[in-house]
């Protein structure tokens, strides 16, 4: 009989923190805790304040552990913040070994010569994801280990992030005593779990709009080739709605999350907004301020696709996720915008609680848990742990609610 593997995500969002406990039975994943916090002592992903920073982020966690009964001791974390770029490198090996036949150090050696590629002051790897291997004149190699030759050669895609951001990271968990057991960038999580495998294979581009950033990544034959974070999000649309119609932030979330949720029902809208003792035309609340911010993304995303000459390269469309792609109308502004299709992304559905994460809010989540299944964590993700002084940090999280 398998024996149940715990995993532990934490999605570090620019606008929430969502921590999920789960029990993993060979590729079966039940959710046995779910808890999501606003993220507070963040700013567009990066930490502007620890102490606040630190207090979100345990909360969160804690919730998470009174719901499963059990404790975090490590986690597998999705990040991304303004700081976080990407680019395509490769290299090549000898292979020395007495019959030619690729090991798994050789594998392991390729890619460390992929990771010290040149890179912008500053900057570090985050995760390095393998497009394609070729072995003297063999060409598209997944897995290269066991084969003969005489050459090994890899074309990589390197997320990279800067040193300050990554190294705040992990004094931010080690302060609260959690260990890191990898770090993903977002997007990347997004698309394991909303894109099908043809979309994977044919090419296409997914979007994760979160709040205040949002995440452009192409998968070409079953690998990313581009990634890029724009620094704009779902917030900007609610703060144009609290400017236009006059209405606090909080309110003018409440219009965007109504309207979107009427959209995505029936894809229909009602006549009027209904705002107390106003009522307000929904056609000119959507053509005067929604559109044009959409179309604004719509136009970003456009110039990243056109600049990097990747048009031939997603023939599938474009898949959107993320809590703004519940935003009314998007579905219709992009595809006008980006002369495409477009679908909305949706996470797979799995085991145990898993109706609290069938929405696009969750596509993240769902896609590091996807990954972080036992033998399934690819070489997409940071495998490297950060190791912290955890009876020191968990000291601290019991103590200070104690203090006065």
């Amino acid at each position: 009989m398998a024996t149940a593997k715990t995993i532990n995500i934490i999605d570090i969002g620019t606008s929430k923190i969502t921590t999920i406990i789960a029990h993993a039975v060979n590729s079966q994943i039940n959710i046995i805790a779910i808890t999501t916090t606003p993220a507070e002592g963040f700013r567009r992903g990066s930490i502007v304040d620890p102490e606040i920073a630190s207090q979100s982020l345990t909360r969160s966690i804690e919730s998470a552990e009174r719901m499963a009964g059990l404790e975090i001791k490590s986690a597998h974390i999705g990040y991304c913040d303004s700081t976080f770029e990407s680019l395509n490198t490769q290299a090549d090996i000898s292979i020395s070994n007495p019959h030619n036949e690729i090991t798994p150090a050789d594998v392991a050696r390729i890619q460390k010569a992929c990771r010290q590629s040149p890179l912008p002051i500053n900057k570090e790897v985050v995760s390095l994801l393998p497009k394609k291997y070729s072995i003297d004149d063999q060409l598209d190699i997944i897995n290269p280990v066991g084969m003969t030759g005489n050459k090994l050669h890899l074309e990589a895609h390197l997320i990279t992030a800067s040193n300050n951001s990554l190294r705040n990271l992990e004094k931010l968990f080690s302060d609260i005593g959690t260990d890191i057991d990898s770090v993903t960038h977002s997007g990347l999580a997004s698309a394991k779990s909303v894109l099908e495998h043809s979309e994977n294979e044919l090419g296409t581009c997914l979007v994760d709009i979160g709040g205040s950033l949002s995440t452009i990544v192409v998968i070409y034959e079953n690998a990313p080739i581009f990634s890029q974070v724009i620094p704009i999000g779902g917030n900007h649309l609610t703060i144009d709605l609290a400017v236009g119609l006059r209405l606090s932030v909080p309110d003018a979330e409440k219009v965007k999350i109504e309207l979107g949720h009427a959209y995505q029902k029936n894809r229909s809208l009602p006549p009027e907004i209904n705002l107390g003792t106003n009522q307000i035309s929904t056609i000119t609340t959507i053509n005067g301020i929604v559109r044009p911010r959409l179309e604004e993304i719509a136009k970003i995303i456009k110039q990243h696709l056109d600049s990097e000459h990747l048009q031939n390269k997603t023939p599938s469309g474009v898949v959107v996720t993320g809590g703004g792609a519940l935003s009314p109308s998007l579905i219709d502004t992009f595809s006008q915008t980006l002369n495409t299709p477009v679908r909305l992304g949706t996470p797979r559905k799995l085991g145990g609680l898993s109706d609290e994460t069938t929405s696009p809010i969750h596509a993240t989540s769902v896609g590091l848990l996807l990954q972080s299944l036992p033998g399934s964590l690819p070489p997409a993700t940071s495998s490297k742990k950060h190791s912290t002084n955890n009876l020191v940090g968990r000291l601290r999280r019991l103590i200070e609610p104690l203090l006065p």
